[in-house]
């Protein structure tokens, strides 16, 4: 019964859902909007510990290559 509901368009499979979860889990201003565009606020995406960490490695791996 659960295949049919998924082929009816009418449950998430699987790999849905964990897409799903995914984005509720990450940035608190994350939209999906359309046919997949992913919308974020880059005020929290620039506050983000991965961003800053991101951004430190980046700029040590330019300070070498000068």
């Amino acid at each position: 019964m659960s295949m049919v509901l998924e082929l009816l368009g009418l449950k998430l499979s699987e790999k849905q859902q964990d897409i799903k979860d995914l984005v509720e889990k990450s940035y608190k201003t994350v939209r999906v909007v359309g046919r997949g565009t992913v919308k974020i606020d880059e005020s929290e995406v620039v506050k983000s510990k991965g961003f800053r960490e991101a951004r430190e490695k980046a700029e040590l791996l330019f300070k070498n290559i000068r």
